[in-house]
């Protein structure tokens, strides 16, 4: 009787288990098939509210699945839990490709890392009225772009960084300089541009821009000879790929460029480019800034760095903490849109419109570390007023972030090969300036 149970059980196990692998990623029940997998299949939950995020690494991924889960720890949003389709992407084409499908589902919110990417994913995004919230594209374009509002990002435009840039080259006695960025890429560019200007107008001068197509990673030997035939005392490297970047620099240290490098964002507190350094020591001394580090001392960042070491057991990255931010700002904006309009399952356009209303005074301040008080003041009617792990800041007409901003100034450490923050530059940026 026993050996007949056993068996009968180890029966119905075997096909449960066989019809959970032919169904899983909703591929055809052949078995002649091969799998394929499908994260948006697997991830997607019909029975909650869903927000799509489509970055660049694991590492901002991680930081946004982190405030999803302390969201639904506190309680979830309008009765639901939330729940974030987690994409990485490798390339513009690849970003386009995987909100394509991400539109197919009742997404309500997409984040999406870069400049271009953003920007060719926003074509998809304005038209069906769904926002699209950035947690690194930092190019002044997005300024005055044509969006409908519904275009929003979680760090300050280059029209600072370029500036900080620019100050600190001429503190460090580089009075020539040489770019280098990728061609067509809207960050680089505008990056770039907003440098020279600079630059130029504190008594540098740029004597050259380097545009390096997104096809070449290595190689950069033709490119490489433009820097050698002007030397100039500093090299701007502005290249988008952390990793390729490191390649750009492991080859001009090797074809014999003397230059200092300086860095901005794409590279500066990025882990792929400083593990990817073949020769530490031959980057003493280079510096870069980073928008994506919140102040040290603020008790949010603090409260978000402690829980992101705790859950991954590592220092959080570049641009994590305004992916973190686009999470909690983005659920509350859900739950104030839910019952502002009486509705479980708020529209795009009304979570667009309740964006200001959570992130903007009037209001209680409130920020992770009481995420669940904030959900409750909205339920009991009251406003909130969201101050993050980055910093207290509002988003003006533009969708520009306004208030703190934070820039690290950073180097690599030649012992641990990790960046490490040299010293924090803090400014209060004000609405249109």
């Amino acid at each position: 009787m026993n050996i007949s149970i056993t068996y009968k059980v180890y029966i119905a196990i075997l096909t449960i288990f066989i019809l959970l692998l032919s169904s899983c990623g909703g591929k055809s029940n052949d078995a002649t098939e091969p799998f394929v997998f499908d994260p948006l299949f697997d991830q997607f939950d019909p029975n909650a509210i869903n927000i799509g995020s489509i970055v660049n690494a694991p590492s901002p991924r991680n930081a946004i699945l982190l405030a999803v889960n302390q969201v639904n720890e506190a309680g979830g949003v309008l009765g639901k839990k939330l729940n974030s389709v987690a994409l990485l992407a490798s390339s513009t084409k690849d970003a386009v490709a995987q909100a394509k499908k991400l539109l197919e589902q009742d997404i309500k919110v997409i984040s999406v890392s870069f400049s271009s990417r953003s920007k060719a994913v926003s074509q998809l995004t304005i038209p069906q009225q769904i926002p699209l919230i950035s947690e690194s594209a930092t190019s002044p374009f997005f300024t005055h772009f044509n969006d409908n509002d519904f275009y929003f990002r979680m760090v300050p435009s280059d029209i600072i960084q370029s500036r900080i840039l620019a100050e600190l080259a001429i503190q460090q006695g580089y009075k020539t300089a040489v770019t280098a960025h990728n061609d067509t890429d809207q960050y680089g560019e505008t990056l770039v541009e907003y440098f020279t200007q600079n630059f130029e107008q504190l008594g540098g001068k740029v004597l050259a821009q380097i545009a390096v197509p997104f096809t070449v990673n290595a190689g950069f030997d033709l490119f490489l000879q433009t820097i050698i035939d002007n030397n100039p005392d500093m090299v701007l490297g502005a290249i988008l790929e952390a990793d390729e970047s490191a390649n750009f620099f492991n080859e001009a240290i090797a074809f014999g460029i003397q230059a200092k490098f300086l860095f901005p964002d794409a590279s500066t507190g990025v882990t792929a480019f400083s593990n990817n350094i073949a020769n530490v020591t031959s980057i003493k001394d280079s510096l870069g800034t980073a928008p994506g580090f919140g102040f040290a001392t603020n008790p949010e960042m603090m409260f978000f760095d402690s829980s992101y070491r705790q859950q991954f057991n590592h220092a959080p990255d570049g641009f994590d903490v305004s992916g973190y931010d686009f999470a909690m700002v983005t659920a509350l904006a859900i739950e104030h849109a839910g019952l502002a309009n009486n509705t479980n399952n708020p529209t795009g356009l009304m979570i667009r419109n309740s964006l200001r209303a959570v992130m903007n005074p009037p209001g209680q301040i409130v920020g992770p570390a009481n995420i669940a008080e904030a959900l409750q003041l909205l339920r009991d009617g009251k406003d909130i007023d969201y101050s993050g792990s980055y910093g207290a800041n509002n988003w003006d007409e533009n969708g520009d972030i306004t208030g703190e901003i934070t820039y690290n100034i950073m180097e690599i450490d030649s012992e641990t090969k990790k960046w490490k923050t040299v010293f924090q530059q803090q400014i209060s940026i004000e609405q249109n300036q």
